[in-house]
């Protein structure tokens, strides 16, 4: 079994645009197959954690007021409860910016015309930080909350790759953390991210720090 890690090369997919295109006219699925390869390979082998101390509160406030001004958020209230008090922590800000965004776009999707979105977080003992994103939306049916983090399976036809949650799950214990969904139909859904505050440096870090 071939075990080296898989290589989105966009020198392939040029060379393949090229050899599809009919007439001028060029198959536009193959920018949704690199971005689905993509989505692959951060859910089977999340890179490594390119750490450093950030506040959570900026990082939601930065999240936040990129998407306050999207046209599926203009009827939605963005509710911001996470404390400028809080302590930083140790994250890859990029991840956890991409895990918080995905939750925060999951939540705009649930809520047919208007509602509200509330974003919230606390320390935890143990050295650990909650982080909840709830929303008034019409919430996941029973039979489908055990199935949202496999990857590819989405409710949304025609719409995403199915990878949002999968690769959300695999970038929060990349940093040894947990994040869980409870919703109840027609009144809505609450994800809950627990992590700890410090990461230990692992030893692709130190090899990456040597490096640079």
């Amino acid at each position: 079994m071939n075990d080296q890690p898989l290589q989105c090369d966009e020198r392939f997919f040029a060379r393949l645009r090229q050899r599809t295109a009919v007439g001028g006219v060029v198959i536009f699925l193959i920018p949704f197959l690199l971005f689905t390869l993509r989505g692959l390979i951060n859910y089977a082998r999340p890179g490594p954690l390119m750490l450093s101390q950030v506040s959570l509160a900026q990082l939601v406030e930065d999240a936040l007021a990129f998407l306050a001004h999207q046209p599926m958020f203009r009827n939605i209230t963005l509710d911001n409860q996470v404390p400028a008090s809080l302590p930083s922590i140790h994250v890859d800000p990029n991840q956890l910016s991409q895990v918080l965004m995905n939750l925060l776009l999951n939540a705009a999707q649930a809520i047919p015309q208007s509602g509200r979105i509330t974003i919230a977080a606390k320390q935890l003992p143990g050295e650990k930080v909650e982080i909840r994103v709830e929303d008034t939306g019409t919430g996941i049916p029973p039979e489908v909350l055990p199935h949202i983090f496999e990857p590819f399976f989405t409710t949304k036809r025609g719409k995403g790759t199915g990878l949002g949650l999968s690769i959300s799950q695999a970038y929060i214990r990349n940093h040894g953390g947990e994040i869980e969904v409870k919703s109840t139909p027609e009144h809505g859904t609450s994800v809950r991210i627990t992590m700890p505050l410090h990461q230990e440096v692992r030893e692709e870090q130190r090899q990456l720090e040597v490096i640079g």
